[in-house]
Protein backbone atom coordinates (compact mmCIF):
# COMPACT_ATOMS: atom_id res chain seq x y z
CA UNK A 1 0.00 0.00 0.00
CA UNK A 2 1.00 3.94 -0.74
CA UNK A 3 0.52 6.40 1.45
CA UNK A 4 0.25 10.02 -0.08
CA UNK A 5 0.85 12.95 2.05
CA UNK A 6 -0.41 16.16 -0.10
CA UNK A 7 -1.36 19.14 1.62
CA UNK A 8 -3.24 20.18 -1.97
CA UNK A 9 -6.22 18.49 -2.05
CA UNK A 10 -6.44 18.47 -5.97
CA UNK A 11 -2.46 17.21 -5.83
CA UNK A 12 -3.20 14.73 -3.60
CA UNK A 13 -6.36 13.20 -5.93
CA UNK A 14 -4.65 13.11 -8.98
CA UNK A 15 -1.23 10.77 -7.48
CA UNK A 16 -3.77 8.84 -5.68
CA UNK A 17 -5.50 8.10 -8.61
CA UNK A 18 -2.54 7.67 -10.74
CA UNK A 19 -1.49 5.47 -8.37
CA UNK A 20 -5.14 3.38 -7.24
CA UNK A 21 -5.34 3.45 -11.27
CA UNK A 22 -2.18 1.63 -11.68
CA UNK A 23 -3.19 -1.43 -8.95
CA UNK A 24 -1.86 -0.15 -5.80
CA UNK A 25 -3.53 0.29 -2.65
CA UNK A 26 -3.38 3.88 -1.68
CA UNK A 27 -4.39 5.79 1.61
CA UNK A 28 -4.02 9.89 2.43
CA UNK A 29 -2.97 12.25 4.55
CA UNK A 30 -2.85 16.00 4.24
CA UNK A 31 -0.43 16.59 7.02
CA UNK A 32 3.06 15.00 8.50
CA UNK A 33 1.32 14.44 11.78
CA UNK A 34 -2.12 12.33 10.26
CA UNK A 35 0.63 10.30 7.88
CA UNK A 36 2.72 9.18 10.95
CA UNK A 37 -0.89 8.64 12.62
CA UNK A 38 -1.29 6.41 9.59
CA UNK A 39 1.47 4.36 9.34
CA UNK A 40 1.31 3.94 13.47
CA UNK A 41 -1.90 2.52 12.90
CA UNK A 42 -0.75 -0.11 10.03
CA UNK A 43 3.36 0.36 9.96
CA UNK A 44 3.48 -3.31 8.24
CA UNK A 45 0.86 -2.31 5.72
CA UNK A 46 2.68 0.21 3.74
CA UNK A 47 5.53 -0.01 1.13
CA UNK A 48 6.33 3.57 0.18
CA UNK A 49 5.24 7.26 1.37
CA UNK A 50 5.08 9.84 -1.39
CA UNK A 51 5.03 12.79 -0.15
CA UNK A 52 5.19 16.73 -1.01
CA UNK A 53 7.62 18.81 1.11
CA UNK A 54 6.03 21.85 1.87
CA UNK A 55 2.95 21.34 4.03
CA UNK A 56 1.23 22.80 7.23
CA UNK A 57 1.94 21.46 10.67
CA UNK A 58 5.28 21.28 12.59
CA UNK A 59 6.68 18.53 10.42
CA UNK A 60 7.45 18.82 6.92
CA UNK A 61 7.81 16.17 4.44
CA UNK A 62 11.75 16.17 5.27
CA UNK A 63 11.45 15.98 8.13
CA UNK A 64 8.61 13.10 7.67
CA UNK A 65 10.74 11.16 5.57
CA UNK A 66 13.25 11.47 8.53
CA UNK A 67 10.37 9.76 11.17
CA UNK A 68 9.95 7.17 8.89
CA UNK A 69 13.68 6.45 8.52
CA UNK A 70 13.85 5.59 12.11
CA UNK A 71 10.45 4.51 12.69
CA UNK A 72 9.57 2.33 9.99
CA UNK A 73 12.86 1.74 7.57
CA UNK A 74 10.87 -0.78 5.52
CA UNK A 75 8.61 1.73 3.97
CA UNK A 76 10.49 3.56 0.87
CA UNK A 77 10.18 7.61 1.11
CA UNK A 78 9.75 8.80 -2.33
CA UNK A 79 9.50 12.89 -1.74
CA UNK A 80 8.48 15.26 -4.46
CA UNK A 81 8.36 19.41 -4.65
CA UNK A 82 8.95 22.14 -6.80
CA UNK A 83 11.61 23.95 -3.98
CA UNK A 84 14.24 21.59 -3.09
CA UNK A 85 16.58 19.40 -5.31
CA UNK A 86 17.67 15.42 -4.91
CA UNK A 87 20.69 16.49 -3.06
CA UNK A 88 18.24 18.03 -0.54
CA UNK A 89 16.21 15.37 0.05
CA UNK A 90 18.58 13.17 1.40
CA UNK A 91 15.81 10.49 3.72
CA UNK A 92 14.25 9.73 0.39
CA UNK A 93 14.63 6.28 -1.53
CA UNK A 94 13.59 8.45 -4.86
CA UNK A 95 13.07 12.01 -5.60
CA UNK A 96 10.40 13.38 -8.11
CA UNK A 97 10.57 17.35 -9.22
CA UNK A 98 7.82 19.22 -9.26
CA UNK A 99 5.56 19.32 -11.73
CA UNK A 100 5.76 15.60 -12.14
CA UNK A 101 4.14 13.49 -15.14
CA UNK A 102 2.32 9.88 -14.76
CA UNK A 103 5.97 7.88 -15.59
CA UNK A 104 7.41 9.97 -13.14
CA UNK A 105 5.39 9.21 -10.07
CA UNK A 106 5.36 5.20 -11.46
CA UNK A 107 8.76 4.84 -12.38
CA UNK A 108 9.32 5.56 -8.35
CA UNK A 109 7.14 3.07 -6.70
CA UNK A 110 7.86 0.30 -9.44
Amino acid sequence: MILVVEDEPIQRMLASDLLQEAGYEVREAATGEEALGVLAASPDAFTHVFTDVRMPGRIDGLGLARVIAERFPQVRVVITSAHISAEEAEHCVRFVPKPWTSIDVLNVVV
